[in-house]
Formats: structure tokens, sequence, C-alpha cells
């Protein structure tokens, strides 16, 4: 079974070299062909009792794509790398299992129909279980290359991983037909491109006509986005929280003047933070808000590190735990907040956290298990308390609103439609991407922040403690930027504005039908196989 395995090794190849920052997406429309051909090159061999053969060819291909994409992870968490890239792996290799025990129920051709719906479910149940991984989204590659994609803002990445899988089907169908009528090469590649210019050409035509006729309307704003720069595993947690609060606003000084609206600063800007009921006792908020006495119109917006505590009689969450204090708990977060000359302190508590460094998978399976043995990664311990909305902060004098998508987040779209539904006007993405050190993951991290610009037609500042901190219109366009390792502080004019996209209005819709689809495809190959074997033999 060498040329199955070989076409496997090819298809994660083509996949790996199509990634974020510095592949060429555009191999993605060849990638998963070689994939289709292996499998179907096993199950002409063994038409029956070959999934389990097409999953362990298919999983060393698949495992080299997330290897090659995703090896950055272990300077975060080496236990967590290997558990994701061995997992989705293994799980988009499982995709194809399912494919063939399909195609044996319902046939090859309704089977191939059903595939990319099957995938995109793939891509749905990354979203929603609890090791969520959906940093490796077909439709996710293309974010270096946003004049392709404007249409993002009907379907959203979703569309993307659609349009993948569209071609590579056409291609793979066309090459089969081709090579079983014995077409010579001259003909088989006008054949290719004959399926290549309308399928790719036209969607990237109509993006491109998109992107130069895309007028950015909306309320200017000026903006300052700092980046500290501190190491995120010695200075983050071990200067003192105001020598870090003191450096930010030296950073931040030269660029403020009175039409300053806002400053933006990374997430857990304030790593040791504050209590969220009495913010005003943290030493550095008061060193903030006496900075921002120079600078009336401005608002400043970054991350700490907070934290509720409640007495044993109190009701409280599932996630709080024993304090030192006897007969107190507290629950800890990982929070956004905003400070201007108001007495009020507006927080929103991230909602999308970091399995293993914020949260604890499945605890219910694994906490009778572990007993009191908790994570403890990243400078967080144990399960981190969410919110079950999304928070806008309204500027003071009613100017305009931002959400700050803090970090993961970031990476889920439908999620980040969420802060305009409350109200946002623009979108500040506050990170700290230092965990990673200078590999693919920040930078993939950052070109991830331009699919979310188009989805919504909103600009973004982002703001990193290290990793690279930019401005971003509303066509993905990335403005300026610090590059990463760099401290510094950048001002930008953006527009605000408060209109809707379709794909912020109706989410993915391409997910939840694909879903519907392949549960429906899935229980007819079901019910189809029963009634073959129930068939009485004459």
């Amino acid at each position: 079974m060498l040329v199955p395995l070989l076409l496997a090794l090819l298809g994660g190849l083509l996949l790996s070299l199509s990634w974020p920052d510095t592949g060429y997406p555009g191999l993605l429309f060849v990638a998963l062909v070689p994939i289709l051909m292996a499998v179907d090159h096993i199950t002409k061999k063994q038409p029956t009792k070959n999934g389990r053969r097409v999953l362990w060819t298919l999983y060393p291909g698949f495992l080299l794509f997330n290897i090659y994409t995703s090896w950055w992870i272990w300077y975060a968490s080496d236990w967590g790398s290997v558990a994701a890239i061995t997992i989705t792996a293994f799980i988009q290799s499982l995709v194809f299992w399912v494919f063939v025990k399909i195609k044996t129920a319902i046939g090859a051709h309704r089977a191939l129909i059903a595939l990319p719906f099957l995938w995109i479910s793939l891509e749905a149940f990354q979203h929603w279980w609890d090791l969520s991984w959906p940093w490796l989204h077909f439709g996710m590659a293309f974010a270096t290359k946003v004049e392709w994609i404007q249409w993002y803002e009907f379907t959203g990445v979703f569309g993307g991983t659609l349009w993948v899988w569209l071609v590579n089907l056409s291609l793979f169908v066309a090459i089969k037909k081709a090579t079983e009528k014995k077409l010579p090469m001259p003909k088989l590649i006008l054949k290719g491109v004959l399926i290549l210019v309308p399928l790719v050409g036209l969607p990237i035509a109509g993006s491109i006509w998109m992107y130069h006729s895309y007028e950015e309307h909306g309320k200017p704003i000026q903006i300052v986005v700092v980046q500290p720069n501190l190491d995120a595993y010695t200075e983050k947690f071990d200067l003192p929280e105001t020598t870090q609060t003191q450096k930010f606003l030296t950073l931040a000084t030269p660029l403020m003047n009175a039409s300053t609206d806002y400053v933006i600063g990374p997430e857990t800007m304030l790593p040791w933070g504050f209590t969220t009921d009495a913010p005003q006792e943290s030493q550095s908020i008061d060193m903030i808000k006496n900075w921002l006495g120079n600078y009336p119109n401005a608002h400043f917006v970054a991350g700490a590190s907070t934290r509720r505590f409640f007495e044993a009689h109190q009701k409280m969450p599932a996630t709080a735990r024993p304090s030192r204090t006897p007969g107190y708990f507290y629950e800890s977060f990982n929070t956004s907040f905003q400070i201007s000359r108001a007495d009020s302190i507006p927080l929103y508590h991230k909602s999308k956290l970091v399995v293993g460094v914020e949260m604890m998978p499945y605890t219910w399976l694994l906490n009778p298990l572990l007993g009191s043995l908790i994570i403890d990664l990243g400078g967080t311990t144990g399960t981190l308390g969410t919110q079950n909305h999304r928070t806008a902060f309204v500027h003071d004098a009613g100017k305009t609103a931002l959400g700050t998508a803090i970090c993961y987040e970031s990476i889920y779209g439908e999620f980040v439609t969420e802060y305009v539904k409350a109200g946002a006007e623009f979108l500040a993405i506050i990170t700290n991407d230092g965990w990673w050190q200078n590999t693919p993951g920040h930078r993939q991290h950052m070109q991830y922040a331009r699919l979310r610009a188009i989805e919504t037609r909103k600009s973004i500042a982002r703001s990193a403690n290290t990793g690279i901190s930019a401005f971003i219109n509303q066509r993905g366009d990335v403005l300026q930027s610090i590059p990463y390792g760099v401290e510094g502080a950048i001002k930008q004019e953006i527009l605000a504005n408060n209109t809707q996209t379709v794909y912020t209005k109706s989410g993915d819709v391409i997910k939840r039908w694909a879903v519907f689809i392949a549960l429906f495809v899935i229980l007819a190959a079901v019910v189809q196989g029963k009634l073959r074997r129930s068939k009485p033999l004459i």
C-alpha cells in the first residue's frame, strides 16, 4: 500500500505549504486531490472492510500537516502540542473513515457529494467540544490573500472551506474520468485548467472587484496601540506591576494629544490585576487614571488578571476555588477593562478559554480521576470564569463603542460577531503571543485577525504584549504594525461604524446546514446498510 501512503503524504505536504504565514493558499485548491486519490486507490483494491486502512493510511499525511503548521505550540505546552497535533490529525483522518462507510452504503457519487459537509461538520465540532482547536480550518488559510475573500462578509470562513472542497472534488472527478478514458496528458491538463478557471478564477475576480470598490465608512477615531514587549516567561510575571504600568504609559505618552480617543494595551497588561468589586483599589489603575487626566477625551482599554471573592455560605460557580483565607473562595478571570474620567470601570471576562492553560476540559470526567491535581500553566491555575454574553465598551461621550476580543477569542468568527451585535463599532484584539516565542504561531494569529475585519467590516486595533501589534482596516489590510520582539507604540485614525454585515446577522449558516446534511446522510447510510443486511438471499 505504498502508493496510497505516498499520495497521503503529498496531500499533507501541499496542505502544509498552503498555510500562513509563509505558504501559498492557492495550493489548497489541489491539496486534497492526492488524498482523494489515495482513498480511491484503497477502496478499489478492497471494496469492503477498508475503513481502517483508509484511516491509518491518511493519518501520516494529516499528521505531517499538523506538525508543520502547529509545532510551535510546544513552547507553551509540550503535552498540549502533542495532544493538539495527534488528536486533530486523527479526527481529520476519521472523516474519510466515515466517508468510506457511507460510500459502501449509498454509493460513491452520493458519498462524494456528502464529503464536504462531513468535513465542515468536523470543523464545526472543533468549535464546540472542550478541546476546541479551529486553527487549521481550511477557510482560515486565505488570511494572507484578503483580496481573494472579500465575500467572507457573507459566508465567513466556512465559505472558504466549502470553496476548497468544491474545487478539489471537481478536479478529482475530472482526473478520475480522464484516467479511465486514458486521455493524453495535454488533454488532461486542459481539462484541469477548464475546471480551475471558473471555480477559482470567478470567485477571486469577484472578490478583487469588491476589494477595490469597497469604501470604508464610519466615524474617524484616533487610537494609540502599545506593545510593551515583556518576556512572557520571565518579566511579565516577575516585574512589579507598577513598573510594567509605568513602562506602558511612557511608551504611549509621545503619541498622545487632546484628540486621542483610545489607548489600547495587551492581554493581562496588569498581570496581578484587581478584584472585580473594587478595581479602584489597584495602584496601577490609580496610575492610569491620573495619567488620563492629561488627556480628557482618551479612554484606556487593556487586559488584567482579575478575581471575585465569595464567602463559604454564598452560592458560587463551579470554577470557584478555595482561597488562602479560611472561609473564602474566589473565581479568577482573564479580563478586559476600560478606564476613563468616569468613576465606573466596565469589565469583560474572556469566554473562549485556552485548553489546559485557562480551562480543564471535561471536568466531570477528570475531577474524579485527578482529585486535587490541577493544571498550572502560563500563570493561571485551574479553570477561569467566563460570561455568557459579549460586552461593548461605550465611549463616555457616546462617540463610539468597541468590543475587546481577548487572544484566542479572535479565532472564532461567529463568536466575534457577538461583540458587534452588542454594539461594537470597531474591534480591539488584545493578546499575549509571547508564549510561542518567535515562531509561526504569533504570525498566524495576527493574520487571522484580518479575517474578522472582513467578516464584520470593522476596523481592528490589535495590541500584543509581544507578537505583532497592528491596525487593520475594514478590507483586511494591515495599515501599520510593530514586529515581534520590539517595544513601541503606533498611532492611527480608523473608522468606526454601526452597520452589520450579512455574516454578522446570520453567522455560520454554512456550518449549520453542513451539520444537518451530514447527519441526514449518515442516518441514510445506516438505514441503507441495515436494509441491505436484512435482505434474504435468494
